[in-house]
């Protein structure tokens, strides 16, 4: 079985991933990384030159391949969930996550990021704010079927790892 950290982007999937498998004893992949190790392509060049929709075809193959592994923690990109039947397929292949930030605390942390997502480019913080709003509308369908919500701003990998734990009994 694997775990799926879900959730908007910067909501601390990846930093919480390794630390969470570290702490199941589980392998840790982040599927944005996978990706471009797959592709020899980085996000950006995948979006500027091919599009975001075959962004979401190559995302939708790498977590089909990846579900159908056992015993990895693996947090997924912030729209993964949305596209296909890709949060279906992480409920019936594993345990979904989601890490569910504040609209505060994401703009805070993505007015103040340094990685390059491409879905924010050239947004001012009143632009993000509403941005934010809007993907979250329409995201929170697919991401509110996970099947363990963690509402936190700052979640740690041992509180969910609990959680975990005590909902696998």
């Amino acid at each position: 079985m694997n775990i799926y950290l879900v959730g908007f982007m910067a909501s601390g999937k990846t930093t919480l991933g390794g630390r969470l498998a570290e702490l199941l004893g589980l392998s840790y992949i982040d599927m944005d990384e996978y990706i471009e190790q797959q592709t020899g392509k980085t996000i950006r060049q995948i979006f500027v030159t091919l599009g975001e929709e075959h962004f979401r075809k190559v995302e939708n193959e790498i977590l089909l391949e990846l579900s159908n592994q056992d015993g990895l923690v693996v947090a997924t990109g912030g729209g993964s969930p949305c596209f296909f039947n890709n949060m279906e397929t992480m409920n019936a292949k594993g345990i979904t996550v989601y890490i569910k930030v504040s609209i505060a605390e994401l703009v805070n942390r993505l007015s103040d990021s340094k990685v390059d997502r491409p879905l924010l480019w050239g947004k001012s913080v009143d632009e993000l704010t509403a941005y934010i709003n809007e993907m979250l509308r329409l995201r929170e369908p697919y991401y509110s079927t996970a099947k363990l919500i963690i509402s936190s701003d700052y979640p740690t990998a041992e509180e969910i790892a609990a959680q975990l734990r005590s909902s696998m009994k």
